[in-house]
C-alpha cells in the first residue's frame, strides 16, 4: 500500500491512497471509498462523474461511443465477488 500519494484529475490535485495491482492496460482504479470520501457523484445516464473540489465541481466526460472519439481520461468500474 502506498499512502499519501497525489493523483491529478483534470488538472487538480487529489490525496489517495494506492495498493499495486497489475491489470494491463489501466493505470489507477479509484475504488469506491475514494469517491465517497470526496463526495463524488455519478450521473450513468449522462456518463459523467462530478468531483467536488474547492468551489468548484469538475466533470469527467465518460466514452461517448456514439461520438467516436476516445477521451483521454477513461472511466472504468469494477466490482468485487
Amino acid at each position: 500500500m502506498l499512502r499519501g500519494c497525489t493523483i491529478g484529475l483534470l488538472g487538480h490535485p487529489f490525496n489517495i491512497d494506492l495498493m499495486a495491482v497489475e491489470l494491463g492496460s489501466f493505470d489507477v482504479i479509484i475504488d469506491i471509498d475514494w469517491l465517497a470520501n470526496n463526495h463524488v457523484v455519478i450521473v450513468c445516464d449522462e456518463k459523467i462523474v462530478r468531483i467536488p473540489f474547492r468551489d468548484e465541481i469538475l466533470i469527467v466526460q465518460g466514452d461517448r461511443s456514439d461520438k467516436g472519439k476516445k477521451l483521454t481520461l477513461s472511466i472504468i468500474s469494477c466490482t468485487k465477488t
